[in-house]
């Protein structure tokens, strides 16, 4: 997986059933590739994101942009969110999930990033999952001070397909 820049050390421990964890695949310089699609590129129009029901799509568009000069001012300490990137809190990407009905929709599908998709293929081919093809992504964004709430995912129409979550 040189070409992507990824290690994949696999492990899995006894509980709970399924569960796979890869420790870090990534390798050194390559997090920030993922940092920078998470944060400037992934949150492009046509992607949807959180701030879309607040707001018009022009509003929306390039949201690091429009946020890159606030949060350099305004170092470590905690405030409320004050630019659209310290308001993001989810992008969808592909099949677009429906938070309201908890489905994906085939009529709201917009390109699946193909970085993305070759990292998920070769993570789900090293966890035993050959040929795996994401076609959805729900990316959270987290403020320091925040975190993810326990929850089951069961929106995915195929249960015997890998979950994969990179954190």
């Amino acid at each position: 997986c040189i070409e992507l820049n990824v290690v994949i050390p696999v492990s899995s421990p006894t509980p709970p059933p399924g569960f796979i964890f890869i420790s870090n695949p990534f390798l050194p310089g390559s997090q920030q590739h993922w940092v920078r699609q998470c944060l400037k590129n992934y949150p492009q129009k046509p992607n949807v994101c959180n701030l879309d029901m607040h707001m018009a799509p022009t509003e929306t568009q390039d949201i690091w942009g429009r946020s890159a000069d606030a949060l350099r001012k305004t170092g470590s300490r905690v405030r409320e969110p004050k630019t659209l990137l310290e308001k993001l809190r989810w992008v969808t990407l592909g099949y677009h999930y429906n938070w309201d009905t908890k489905t994906y929709s085939a009529d709201h599908y917009t390109l699946f990033p193909s970085d993305l998709h070759s990292i998920s293929l070769h993570v789900a081919a090293a966890c035993r999952f050959p040929g795996f093809n994401a076609e959805a992504g729900i990316l959270n964004y987290y403020r320091s001070d925040s975190s993810l709430g326990i929850h089951v995912d069961e929106s995915e129409l195929d249960h015997t397909r890998p979950l994969l979550s990179f954190r």
